[in-house]
């Protein structure tokens, strides 16, 4: 709307301009018709209309250079607004649910922005009285966090800080269910980029959004392949290494490797014997 209303000034500083000196002119001819005895001879006229356009080009060239002023304001105010945007940090706080299993609740604090986070400090207030908020068994252990009670010097772009916080059957026990579910509570994270400007965030936290939630399974599959996989690593390096942590290892000279071969030659015979007598008991019964 301003630059609409700068526009149709403009143009009307134009239109003037052009005709001012029509009018003028259009008006010497018209009394001159009125007035007879009236003359106006051709180098007074051609002084008044020079005088005119002198004067409507300087209101012109004002109001173009006013403009011009107006919008070098801009593109400055513009570029520091963009450079100010570069380092700008933006910091988030989250509840996320652990992998291993959603009654475990784990608190992030992330860096989304563009630029680094200093001095990130936090305040905990009621959502309804914009007052310090009660503190409750959730609360109390946020707040227990070293990150919260003397908070973060610096945090990087999109560099996280993780913790686990509580578990909902624990919290139960302690606060009743009813409690439990029913903490609301904003947290105000203030922090600084690195050229010192001040920044504000502000998070709303409500633990009714985890009442009735049902997990299907037993955590994370990935969290569980890779439970898994390190029992098979035990196992595997229990067959390999003995009780004085070194790895047995059973030699055979070819005297020993000898006697083996016998051995397992002789109980395929054995076998093969049995097979065939048991194929010939079977044709005698029938």
């Amino acid at each position: 709307m301003k630059e609409n209303k700068t526009n149709t000034l403009i143009l009307s500083v134009i239109i003037l301009a052009i005709i001012t000196p029509l009018a003028f002119i259009g008006g010497i001819i018209f009394g001159d018709s009125l007035q007879p005895d009236f003359r106006l001879t051709a180098d007074s006229l051609s002084s008044w209309v020079a005088s005119i356009a002198t004067v409507s080009i300087a209101i012109l060239t004002f109001f173009l250079a006013k403009e011009t002023w107006y919008l070098r304001a801009a593109q400055n105010e513009q570029l520091d607004q963009l450079r100010l945007d570069a380092i700008r940090p933006s910091v988030d706080f989250y509840f996320v649910t652990s992998k291993l299993s959603m009654q475990f609740i784990e608190l992030e604090i992330k860096n989304n922005g563009k630029g680094i986070a200093q001095n990130i400090n936090f305040r905990f207030l009621d959502p309804k009285t914009r007052e310090i908020v009660k503190e409750n068994e959730i609360i109390r252990k946020i707040k227990n966090l070293g990150a919260i009670k003397t908070g973060i010097a610096s945090l990087g772009v999109e560099q996280i800080y993780n913790s686990f916080l509580f578990s909902f059957p624990d919290m139960i026990v302690k606060m009743g269910e009813r409690e439990t579910f029913s903490t609301k509570f904003i947290v105000q994270i203030l922090f600084t980029d690195v050229n010192g400007h001040n920044y504000k965030n502000e998070v709303t936290i409500d633990t009714s959004e985890y009442e009735g939630v049902v997990e299907i399974g037993n955590g994370d599959p990935m969290h569980r392949i890779s439970k898994d996989i390190e029992k098979i690593a035990d196992w595997a390096e229990s067959l390999t290494r003995n009780s004085g942590n070194r790895i047995s290892v059973d030699t055979y000279n070819s005297e020993e490797r000898e006697k083996e071969r016998q051995k397992w030659e002789s109980i395929r015979e054995k076998r093969k014997k049995q097979r065939e007598q048991q194929n010939q008991n079977v044709t005698s019964d029938t």
